[in-house]
């Protein structure tokens, strides 16, 4: 009988509601509903820190879980990400068409992945690209290619359709997660011995102290979801690859700080953290006009109160069955 991890559960309840969190700016970029587009500078910094992080550990853990299986079975199983992506990139397109006053059709608004939209595609390539590498490969080998290709990526014009661009962007963190996922989660178990005080508050500090470092850098967002503009944007990528990675692992090492992870709420709805991703934004949206309203400045305080918000609709749509059942 397979345990259940509940401190990765736990973890990835923290990272989606960051997610929420770090989607509240992006907002205004999405969909014209004459959304407040000025936000105070604490809250553009927590965003960028956050996307240091976030995004490539809910990678790295969707390849730990991710079982290697083969071709015909891996695509069966992995149809039903083709078919939330397609419903809910309706939805998305239907929803910009009626509040953005019309526009036409065109074949380009359908190829691109409306906003997070791009991850459900992304997880189908990786898995069957998963099934499709030969067993036999050294597994080192597979990361140092795949992290070559996601460098290397920045140098083509690849656009996002298809949500192409972010799946070479992140393909390491997935490998990595497949490979090595075990090996990381046990290096950073401190099950057999308890580390002092001071070390918990070293690892802690780091973590914080990194994410703020990050974010005071302008360009490291852009070196993943588009090409590069110069030398310095590439030499900026390969930082955040690393980067990145170094502060998965310290937020790893800062849940495995407690030992006996049982069920409770987070570690509970952190188990379908999907539904969450997929029905956020509908419920972002109408938050950040009642909260922010139009031209005010939004602050930390307006940021976080959004979240809370958002996160306890969510919790309360999450019993809903019909629309549990759709998306699980």
């Amino acid at each position: 009988m397979k345990i259940r991890n509940y401190k990765l559960d736990a973890l990835k309840m923290c990272l989606i509601i960051s997610v929420i969190f770090g989607h509240i700016p992006l907002l205004a970029g999405f969909i014209d509903l004459h959304l407040p587009s000025n936000y105070d500078l604490l809250t553009m910094h927590a965003m960028k820190g956050i996307y240091a992080f976030h995004m490539p550990l809910f990678v790295l853990i969707s390849g730990y879980f991710t079982r290697r299986q083969p071709l015909r079975a891996q695509f069966k199983k992995s149809l039903r990400l083709l078919r939330l992506f397609i419903v809910f990139q309706v939805i998305d397109i239907l929803i910009r068409h009626v509040f953005m006053g019309g526009g036409t059709f065109s074949l380009g608004r359908w190829l691109y992945p409306c906003f997070a939209l791009w991850y459900l595609l992304c997880l189908f390539y990786w898995r069957i690209l998963l099934s499709v590498i030969p067993q036999k490969w050294n597994p080192k080998w597979i990361v140092v290619i795949s992290i070559f290709i996601s460098i290397s990526v920045g140098f083509t014009n690849i656009s996002g359709i298809l949500g192409l661009h972010r799946f070479f962007s992140f393909m390491p963190y997935f490998m990595i997660g497949h490979y090595y996922g075990v090996n990381i989660l046990q290096y950073a178990d401190y099950k057999q011995f308890t580390p002092p005080p001071h070390r918990k508050i070293l690892v802690i500090s780091s973590f914080f102290v990194l994410m703020g470092l990050a974010s005071l850098n302008p360009h490291w967002l852009d070196c993943i979801i588009q090409p590069y503009g110069s030398l310095k944007v590439f030499v900026i990528r390969i930082a955040y690859l690393c980067y990145s990675l170094l502060l998965c692992y310290l937020l790893v090492c800062i849940f495995n700080f407690k030992h006996d992870w049982n069920e409770n709420a987070v570690s509970r709805y952190g188990r379908d953290t999907l539904f969450f991703y997929l029905l956020h934004p509908y419920i972002l949206y109408p938050m950040t006009i009642l909260i922010g309203g139009a031209g005010k400045i939004i602050n930390i305080f307006d940021s976080c109160l959004i979240t809370v918000f958002t996160v306890a609709i969510l919790l309360l749509m999450e019993k809903i069955r019909i629309i549990h059942s759709f998306i699980k």
